[in-house]
Protein backbone atom coordinates (compact mmCIF):
# COMPACT_ATOMS: atom_id res chain seq x y z
CA UNK A 1 0.00 0.00 0.00
CA UNK A 2 1.28 3.49 -0.91
CA UNK A 3 0.80 5.91 1.59
CA UNK A 4 1.47 9.80 1.02
CA UNK A 5 3.88 11.56 3.16
CA UNK A 6 3.50 15.65 3.61
CA UNK A 7 6.22 17.89 4.41
CA UNK A 8 5.54 20.85 7.11
CA UNK A 9 5.25 23.29 3.96
CA UNK A 10 2.27 21.07 2.62
CA UNK A 11 0.45 21.07 6.01
CA UNK A 12 0.56 24.73 6.28
CA UNK A 13 -0.77 24.92 2.54
CA UNK A 14 -3.68 22.80 3.48
CA UNK A 15 -4.53 24.93 6.92
CA UNK A 16 -4.12 27.67 4.50
CA UNK A 17 -6.76 26.85 2.14
CA UNK A 18 -8.89 25.43 4.79
CA UNK A 19 -8.78 28.90 6.73
CA UNK A 20 -9.59 30.41 2.90
CA UNK A 21 -12.40 28.36 2.52
CA UNK A 22 -13.96 28.96 6.27
CA UNK A 23 -13.52 32.77 5.48
CA UNK A 24 -15.34 32.73 2.60
CA UNK A 25 -18.46 31.21 3.71
CA UNK A 26 -17.73 34.12 6.76
CA UNK A 27 -16.60 31.63 9.90
CA UNK A 28 -14.52 33.90 12.57
CA UNK A 29 -15.49 36.57 9.83
CA UNK A 30 -17.24 40.14 11.62
CA UNK A 31 -21.24 40.25 10.82
CA UNK A 32 -22.92 43.41 11.11
CA UNK A 33 -26.52 43.06 13.28
CA UNK A 34 -29.43 45.20 12.59
CA UNK A 35 -27.97 48.51 14.09
CA UNK A 36 -24.73 47.83 11.45
CA UNK A 37 -22.62 47.13 14.61
CA UNK A 38 -20.19 45.11 13.18
CA UNK A 39 -18.86 41.35 15.37
CA UNK A 40 -16.37 38.57 14.97
CA UNK A 41 -18.61 35.51 15.36
CA UNK A 42 -18.60 31.76 14.73
CA UNK A 43 -21.64 29.65 14.51
CA UNK A 44 -22.54 27.17 17.10
CA UNK A 45 -25.60 24.91 18.88
CA UNK A 46 -26.71 25.99 22.08
CA UNK A 47 -29.50 24.03 24.57
CA UNK A 48 -32.70 26.81 24.17
CA UNK A 49 -34.12 25.23 27.27
CA UNK A 50 -33.22 22.61 29.99
CA UNK A 51 -34.13 19.40 29.25
CA UNK A 52 -38.04 18.44 29.98
CA UNK A 53 -39.33 15.12 29.05
CA UNK A 54 -42.89 16.07 29.15
CA UNK A 55 -41.76 18.89 26.85
CA UNK A 56 -39.89 16.58 24.33
CA UNK A 57 -37.01 14.20 24.40
CA UNK A 58 -36.46 15.08 21.01
CA UNK A 59 -32.96 16.85 21.06
CA UNK A 60 -34.25 19.29 17.99
CA UNK A 61 -36.96 20.75 20.48
CA UNK A 62 -34.31 22.06 22.09
CA UNK A 63 -30.97 23.35 20.40
CA UNK A 64 -30.88 26.35 18.64
CA UNK A 65 -28.49 27.47 16.42
CA UNK A 66 -26.55 31.07 16.51
CA UNK A 67 -23.53 32.62 16.09
CA UNK A 68 -20.92 33.07 19.28
CA UNK A 69 -19.19 36.43 19.24
CA UNK A 70 -15.46 36.39 19.92
CA UNK A 71 -12.10 38.55 20.51
CA UNK A 72 -11.23 40.80 17.65
CA UNK A 73 -7.90 39.68 18.41
CA UNK A 74 -7.61 36.59 20.32
CA UNK A 75 -10.70 34.56 18.47
CA UNK A 76 -11.68 33.62 21.76
CA UNK A 77 -15.45 34.06 22.76
CA UNK A 78 -16.07 37.36 25.21
CA UNK A 79 -16.36 36.83 28.71
CA UNK A 80 -19.60 36.70 29.79
CA UNK A 81 -21.03 34.72 26.70
CA UNK A 82 -22.43 36.91 24.31
CA UNK A 83 -24.26 35.69 21.35
CA UNK A 84 -25.61 37.59 17.79
CA UNK A 85 -28.57 34.86 16.53
CA UNK A 86 -28.72 34.56 12.59
CA UNK A 87 -31.83 36.59 12.31
CA UNK A 88 -29.76 39.59 13.44
CA UNK A 89 -26.73 39.54 11.78
CA UNK A 90 -27.62 41.21 8.69
CA UNK A 91 -25.14 39.66 6.28
CA UNK A 92 -24.80 36.11 7.78
CA UNK A 93 -27.04 34.77 4.74
CA UNK A 94 -25.22 36.77 2.61
CA UNK A 95 -21.99 35.38 3.34
CA UNK A 96 -22.78 31.46 4.08
CA UNK A 97 -25.22 31.70 0.67
CA UNK A 98 -28.65 30.14 0.58
CA UNK A 99 -27.51 26.97 -1.59
CA UNK A 100 -28.47 24.62 1.19
CA UNK A 101 -30.59 24.77 4.43
CA UNK A 102 -27.59 23.57 6.69
CA UNK A 103 -26.44 26.33 8.87
CA UNK A 104 -25.22 25.13 11.74
CA UNK A 105 -21.86 24.33 11.56
CA UNK A 106 -18.51 25.42 9.33
CA UNK A 107 -17.35 22.33 7.90
CA UNK A 108 -20.28 21.19 7.05
CA UNK A 109 -21.38 24.56 5.44
CA UNK A 110 -18.23 24.18 3.17
CA UNK A 111 -19.17 20.50 2.60
CA UNK A 112 -21.91 21.01 1.02
CA UNK A 113 -20.78 24.00 -0.76
CA UNK A 114 -17.80 21.51 -1.82
CA UNK A 115 -20.35 18.99 -3.16
CA UNK A 116 -22.12 21.51 -4.96
CA UNK A 117 -18.86 22.99 -6.35
CA UNK A 118 -17.94 19.24 -7.65
CA UNK A 119 -21.24 19.05 -9.20
CA UNK A 120 -22.77 22.13 -10.21
CA UNK A 121 -19.61 24.46 -11.17
CA UNK A 122 -21.29 24.60 -14.58
CA UNK A 123 -24.65 25.19 -13.73
CA UNK A 124 -24.09 27.97 -11.55
CA UNK A 125 -27.15 29.56 -12.64
CA UNK A 126 -29.07 27.22 -11.19
CA UNK A 127 -28.14 28.20 -7.47
CA UNK A 128 -29.19 30.38 -4.94
CA UNK A 129 -25.82 31.68 -4.51
CA UNK A 130 -23.50 30.92 -7.06
CA UNK A 131 -20.95 33.73 -5.85
CA UNK A 132 -20.09 31.43 -2.87
CA UNK A 133 -19.32 28.48 -4.93
CA UNK A 134 -17.60 31.02 -7.08
CA UNK A 135 -15.55 31.95 -4.26
CA UNK A 136 -14.58 28.93 -3.53
CA UNK A 137 -13.82 27.67 -7.16
CA UNK A 138 -11.16 30.33 -7.27
CA UNK A 139 -9.68 29.30 -3.78
CA UNK A 140 -8.99 25.70 -5.00
CA UNK A 141 -7.59 27.62 -8.50
CA UNK A 142 -5.49 29.02 -6.62
CA UNK A 143 -4.70 26.23 -4.31
CA UNK A 144 -3.80 23.85 -7.59
CA UNK A 145 -0.93 26.09 -8.16
CA UNK A 146 1.17 25.14 -4.34
CA UNK A 147 0.49 21.64 -6.00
Amino acid sequence: MNYFTFGVDTVQIIMNIRNELYASIGYLKKHNDSNEKTYKCTPILIASRQLDPNFSINMFAYIMPTTLILDDDTYEPLKPLQFLPYNKASNFYVQIGKNTGYTVHPEEISAEHFVLWMTKMNYLNTLNSPDVIDKMNQIMIRAANHF
